[in-house]
């Protein structure tokens, strides 16, 4: 976090709540004009500034309110304003409806009316003024803040945050991060010391073993606002209580009075969610545009949009976000590769035996959540200190989240090993299913099952591919429209055509064509596979922690779904894994098999403008310039 003032003093620990005001005990040095706690009103007052004093009353309103604002503003420019009312900092937006809202009151507090249109208008201009010329660059946090090694997670309540350090964790009052707080926010339950975690799996039925240490590393991550977070996606059967699993994370991490929505059918509308949402959910879905899927893309790794701020004028407003997504569906919903490698999919059970009531369900949550709420904060903390320890260096496309991942299950009692285990067969999984409901996909297998190892023009490939549908009965529909589309979707193919046991490589771009070349190989094994996680070593978390195998998790009993007999278990399924022939490492590209192309990092050869050779050949070839939008980096 960048800022002018330099940070002093330390923050002073408690055991017992309320919480500590950051500010008061020096770890923030407020704007000298900003109005402190010895200033502020009592607590539970109704008036928004401390009683003007008679040289105060002298002054022009407007100019005591100032000379208690802190004025700053954001790396995209937006001009912010700290005001404390009855004690809590606040920070708005200058000119927003809330930050308006209080200048009001203020006023009202100091002249006995309120100020005119015209006055308030040109207060915030010449507030937005002095913020942008005079004031310092600071992150704006939603919900989630990281900064110097410690994360804060704003409790939405009284000015009170959760601060995880190392050493462990503490609410304090007032930190010294900025928070914005958006109407639809709700306050997280105050954390209890000594709570469980892993006691959320409990209300979650998902079908496979080592899919748990991925959902419970997933919402450990989630947190982390700086850095990439790869994209949850929960589907299953109807009756799997897709909808229940995701408002339950989002009421772990992120309340608000709209748990749920839809997915948004444009850009525009996605990107001002995001901005409003540390975490994003989009409940049944069933396909998404490819515009979404974009704004989607970016949200995972970061990223943002320019639009213009009024009809009127050609003023613009960025939208810049980076935030935790999950997704629910019955199916996995896009069938997009930018997407899926950056997607963690998990497959939910339908509910076995009797069903709880939702307001039975809600209300067991809720007096669960402070304990499995101070569990997860104990795990970051722990998680924290074991970042350092992560010894994988072979990282898949989403580095930065495995990283933490992997730290995540060492702090929960798991090993790398395992995590990286559970992450890679969870990928393949998905680009298997993927691979199989794509009509071209199915032509090209077919295809190369029967011609066996071969080497051609793609445009002489594209040819045999269509002579061979018809002859074939496959819809002829599902091949691109020319040479150059078809080695576009190849390229999206490799890692997925590499599961099924084919090698693609392409030659340089050459004047007649580029060549493309199809070589059997060793499929990777898709069977049911018995449990390989392992226990920890005892020294691989500090402080110990009892070690806990990841097949203790289906011992429990679910509380969405209890079985008729209170002394029986809901069943689960058996797990079905995909496991790498040879090592359970992170693969690496452009491998055969025995050392799979990571899926979650493609080799896409670069696209070259020669390609546009290929679709000279056909008659019917597609212009160059039709492929993804745009490719996004981490």
């Amino acid at each position: 976090m960048t800022s002018d003032t330099s940070e002093t003093g330390t923050q002073t620990p408690t055991t017992d709540f309320p919480a500590v005001d950051q500010a008061a005990t020096g770890s923030f040095l407020p704007n000298p004009m900003l109005a402190t706690d010895s200033e502020a009103p009592a607590a539970g007052s109704d008036t928004a500034a401390a009683p003007a004093t008679k040289q105060e009353e002298k002054k022009e309103p407007f100019k005591v309110i100032e000379e208690q604002l802190e004025l700053f503003r954001d790396r995209n420019d937006t001009r912010y304003a700290t005001v404390m009312i009855g004690g809590v900092n606040h920070n708005f937006e200058i000119g927003c409806k809330d930050f308006n809202e209080a200048v009001k009151r203020m006023f009202y507090d100091l002249a006995g009316k309120t100020p005119s249109p015209a006055d308030l208008t040109e207060l915030n201009e010449n507030l937005r003024f002095k913020a942008r010329h005079f004031g310092p660059t600071l992150d704006i946090y939603n919900r989630f803040a990281n900064d110097n090694g410690e994360i804060y997670i704003d409790l939405c309540k009284d000015g009170q945050a959760i601060h995880i350090t190392k050493d462990g964790w503490d609410v304090v009052k007032n930190p010294y991060v900025k928070f914005i707080q958006y109407p639809h926010m709700q306050p997280l339950p105050m954390p209890k010391k000594g709570g469980d975690f892993k006691e959320i799996l409990k209300f979650f039925n998902i079908k496979r073993d080592d899919d748990k240490i991925l959902i419970l590393t997933w919402i450990l991550v989630a947190v982390m606002a700086r850095i990439s977070r790869a994209i949850l996606i929960l589907h299953g059967a109807p009756g799997a209580c897709k909808s229940s699993t995701l408002s339950l994370i989002r009421q772990t991490l992120d309340p608000s009075s709209q748990m749920l929505t839809y997915a948004h059918k444009t850009a525009n509308e996605a990107a001002v969610y995001l901005v409003a949402n540390a975490v994003a959910t989009f409940d049944n879905l069933t396909n998404l545009s490819k515009d979404v899927e974009n704004i989607l893309c970016m949200a995972a790794t970061g990223g943002g949009i320019s639009k213009r701020k009024l009809f009127s004028d050609m003023d613009s407003v960025i939208l810049q976000f980076k935030r935790s997504v999950i997704l629910t569906s019955l199916d996995v919903p896009t069938k997009a590769s930018d997407l899926l490698d950056r997607a963690i999919a998990i497959e939910l059970d339908r509910v076995q035996g009797k069903r709880l009531l939702d307001d039975e369900l809600e209300r067991e949550y809720a007096a669960k959540l402070p304990g499995i709420l101070g569990g997860m904060c104990d795990t970051l903390s722990r998680m924290l200190t074991l970042r350092d320890r992560v010894t994988v260096t072979d990282l898949p496309r989403m580095a930065d989240y495995a990283l933490w991942a992997c730290a995540g299950a060492m702090a929960l009692g798991y090993s790398e090993e395992d995590f990286r285990k559970a992450y890679s067969r969870a990928a393949l999984r998905v680009q298997n299913d993927v691979l199989q409901q794509e009509g071209l996909a199915k032509i090209l297998l077919d295809y190369l099952d029967k011609r066996g190892d071969t080497s051609d023009f793609v445009a002489n490939v594209w040819s045999d591919l269509i002579a061979h549908a018809q002859q074939c009965g496959f819809p002829v529909d599902d091949i691109p429209k020319g040479a150059s589309p078809l080695s576009r979707a190849l390229k999206k193919f490799i890692p997925l055509l590499e599961v099924m046991g084919w090698k693609v490589e392409f030659s340089e771009s050459k004047r007649k064509g580029r060549e493309v070349s199809f070589r059997k190989i060793t499929p990777t094994s898709i069977t049911p596979a018995s449990p390989e996680i392992t226990e920890p070593a005892a020294e691989a978390v500090t402080p110990p922690v009892q070690p806990t195998s990841i097949e203790e998790a289906p011992k429990q009993d679910s509380v969405i779904g209890r079985p008729e007999d209170a002394a029986s278990v809901t069943p689960i399924l058996p797990p079905v894994s995909i496991t790498p022939a040879e090592s359970d490492g992170w693969p690496q590209p452009q491998q055969s098999v025995q050392g799979l192309a990571n899926p979650f990092l493609p080799h896409v050869p670069a696209e070259s403008d020669n390609d546009e050779h290929e679709a000279d050949i056909t008659n019917n070839a597609a212009p160059e310039g039709e492929g993804d939008p745009y490719e996004l980096g981490d």
